[in-house]
């Protein structure tokens, strides 16, 4: 499936979906048509999360030092 860009409704209805969390019309919009150059539009993340959707994990070697029920490393 094909991404579509983002638009302002949709992340208006996003914004009325998970309500607790109070954007302004400026923050989607910042989202949709970024001006302040600071923060990665929401399409270039949607587009690498697809790209990290496609990545079979399966055949990814595990992250170096990462074990199960491992301690965290402590500082003397």
């Amino acid at each position: 499936m094909p991404l579509t860009k983002p638009s302002l409704e949709s992340l208006q209805a996003i914004r009325q979906a998970f309500a607790s969390h109070d954007f302004s019309d400026a923050d989607l919009s910042e989202l949709v048509t970024p001006k302040l150059g600071l923060i990665t539009g929401f399409e270039d993340l949607m587009k690498e999360i697809e790209k990290l959707r496609a990545v079979d994990l399966g055949s990814t070697a595990p992250a170096l030092g990462m074990t199960p029920n491992a301690s965290p490393p402590h500082e003397d």
